[in-house]
């Protein structure tokens, strides 16, 4: 688990959108899946790039595509996206 604190766009980006969880000892907040999958992207080891195609693949029909592409081009990780699709 890690937190984080607010310290640029894309941190603002993920606080706003984030998802709530609802678990039986309370609510737990996530960033969004389409996030989740761009910074493993960044991150770029084969673990992480593994993380993300599961993610990617998992949740294909309920990711928002339009935005998961906005984010990939953001960040620059389109080779890595390519490599999960």
């Amino acid at each position: 688990m890690e937190f984080k604190i607010i310290k640029n766009d894309l941190d603002e980006y993920s606080f706003h959108n984030k998802l709530k969880v609802n678990l039986k000892t309370g609510l737990l907040f996530i960033s969004s899946l389409e996030m989740q999958i761009a910074y493993k992207l960044i991150l770029g080891s084969d673990k992480y790039l593994e993380d993300a195609k599961h993610i990617y693949e998992l949740f294909k029909k309920d990711l928002n595509s339009n935005e998961l592409k906005r984010l990939v081009n953001i960040l620059n990780v389109e080779v890595n996206f390519e490599k999960i699709k």
